[in-house]
Parts: structure tokens; C-alpha cells; sequence
């Protein structure tokens, strides 16, 4: 057996009883993709989901390459309903977010203002108090509150971002930029994961710079039996695929739960 999912069968055997998931439910799962990226990113997280029984959904989001920064931050976490409806629309009865680095991201702020069953944080990145301090971006937000101030809050501008170690540029309006990169955006990880509801799988990569260990994040979140936090091989961009088994078998005990 994998040894996490020895260490959670332990668990649940000793954990007190709770109604994350009834026994009964169907677990369906929401798998974000990352910034610039596309929702086939995570084909084989998806594939070793689908072949374990669960109904998995990969929205297309508001920061893929396609799309970048097209609404707000808390807008963008519609498609996450809309992905849920239609999970329902295929049986599943309860419900999992998962996804990797700027998706984890949202993953965590979506699951502290809806119950879930469970939230899956894969290399979790986009940390708007830290990026808020690069003089670049402070500079960029300046000009993006002066611009609302202006009342061209819904006009498309090239803005600066940065996707790892790379500095790139985006079109986004002033409102929606401030939304993700501003100090008090709600894209804020510590924040959100303090409200969570429901049981954290946190998924890094041994060789992935963006990781800062566990008390920066995951340390925050409200102790549950079932949170885990989980190291694999990989650097930032595999850590979903090399994560495939541990992600099953933490659903499966979700199951159990």
C-alpha cells in the first residue's frame, strides 16, 4: 500500500466521526490549471483521478495564456461553480477543489467562502504581498488605483507580472489587476487557508524554489485529522503528475471519512 495511504487509513480509523463526505456521496473533483497555462496541463493528475472513479473538471481559467486576467480575481472564481454544476450534472454529490500554483491559489480562497469536502494545493505560487513590494509592480498599482481613481477602471493596459522567475507582461484593466496583485487582494494564501473549512492535501515539490515549507501556509490552516502535507520529486510544473497517487489515496480516505 502507498505509504501515505497506510498513514491516512490510520487515521480515519482513530479520527472522530465528521459529515465532510457521507459515506454514500460521490466525490467529484475541480482541477485548476496555472498562470499562462491551459486546462490539459494536468492530463495525467486527471487521467489517474478519472481511472480511480472520480468525475474530474478542468476549467479553462482567467489567468491561462488564453484568457489572462479577463475579470477580477473573485469573478474569476465563477468558473468554478459553473465546473461544479456540471460535475453535479454527472452524479457527484460532494465535491473537491484542486489545483496547481496560481489555481492552488484559488483553491484555497474559493474553499474559505464555500463547504467543501476537501481542498488539493498543488505547488501553491501567487503571493500578491510579497509581489506587491517588487518596485515594478508597487509602481504598477499605483498607476492601476490612479486609473479607477480616473474612472478607467474597465480599460484593457499592459501591466507587469511574473510567472516564476520570469518577468513578463500582461493586458489586464486597472480593477482586475488590483484584484489580484494588490496587498488586500483576496488571492491572499495565508488568509484564505486560516478560513477553510474542510481538510487541506498541500502537495510541494522537492525541487520546486517557490516552496517555503509548511509554516508559511499550510501551518495556517484549521487542524483537521485529514490535512496533510506532502513532499514529492518534482520541481514546480510536475508536482501534479508526480502527485497522482497520493492525491487518489487522500480522496479515497475522504471517501472513508
Amino acid at each position: 500500500m502507498h505509504p501515505l495511504a497506510m498513514a491516512l487509513l490510520l487515521t480515519a480509523l482513530i479520527a472522530p466521526s465528521g459529515n465532510i463526505a457521507h459515506a454514500d456521496a460521490r466525490l467529484g473533483v475541480v482541477l485548476m490549471h496555472g498562470k499562462q497555462s491551459a486546462p490539459d496541463e494536468h492530463a495525467p493528475l486527471a487521467e489517474a483521478l478519472a481511472a480511480a472513479g472520480y468525475p474530474v473538471e478542468r476549467p479553462e481559467m482567467c489567468w491561462s495564456a488564453r484568457r489572462i486576467y479577463d475579470l477580477t480575481y473573485l469573478q474569476c472564481l465563477g468558473d468554478i461553480d459553473a465546473a461544479l454544476n456540471r460535475l453535479r450534472r454527472r452524479g457527484a454529490t460532494a465535491f473537491v477543489i484542486a489545483g496547481h500554483s496560481l489555481g492552488a491559489n484559488a483553491a484555497l480562497a474559493y474553499a474559505a467562502r464555500h463547504k467543501l469536502a476537501g481542498i488539493v494545493a498543488l505547488a501553491p505560487g501567487h503571493r500578491p504581498e510579497a509581489l506587491a513590494q517588487r518596485p515594478p509592480i508597487a509602481a504598477a498599482l499605483e498607476r492601476a488605483r490612479n486609473l479607477v481613481k480616473a474612472g478607467r477602471a474597465s480599460n484593457r493596459l499592459p501591466f507587469p507580472d511574473t510567472n516564476g522567475d520570469l518577468t513578463i507582461s500582461v493586458m489586464a484593466t486597472p480593477e482586475a489587476y488590483l484584484s489580484f496583485f494588490a496587498p488586500d487582494s483576496p488571492a491572499l494564501m495565508p488568509a484564505n487557508v486560516a478560513r477553510l473549512q474542510a481538510p487541506l492535501l498541500y502537495v510541494v515539490g522537492s525541487g520546486d524554489p517557490l516552496q517555503r515549507g509548511p509554516d508559511e501556509i499550510f501551518a495556517r490552516a484549521p487542524a483537521h485529522s485529514l490535512n496533510h502535507y506532502v513532499t514529492v520529486r518534482a520541481g514546480h510544473f510536475d508536482t501534479s503528475a508526480a502527485a497522482a497517487d497520493a492525491v487518489v489515496d487522500w480522496l479515497r480516505a475522504i471517501a472513508r471519512h
